[in-house]
């Protein structure tokens, strides 16, 4: 049995649950102390990283990454994604 919070939590939106996964979800995530909350929007080919503000309890935007960009984490160095290769079937 996992106790605990991952570090990082992967949305990929769909049409029918962005507004809660912006919202709620996010709202949610931050309350339990997840360090990083990535978005990856199929439809904008972009991926939005997260990262929490502890002081304030919430997620501030600190990345937009597209095609051409690595997109990693200070949470798990050895993680380097790269964006045109997550969306080449999209």
């Amino acid at each position: 049995m996992i106790r605990g919070v991952p570090d990082l939590v992967v949305e990929v939106l769909s049409p029918s649950t962005a507004a809660m996964d912006r919202g709620l979800k996010m709202e949610t995530y931050a309350r339990y102390g997840i360090g990083e909350y990535w978005i990856v929007d199929g439809a904008r080919t972009a991926v939005e990283i997260y990262r929490l503000d502890a002081e304030a309890g919430a997620y501030r935007l600190t990345a937009t990454c597209r095609a051409g960009d690595q997109a990693g984490t200070p949470l798990l160095p050895l993680l380097s994604v790269d964006i045109a290769a997550l969306f080449m079937s999209c």
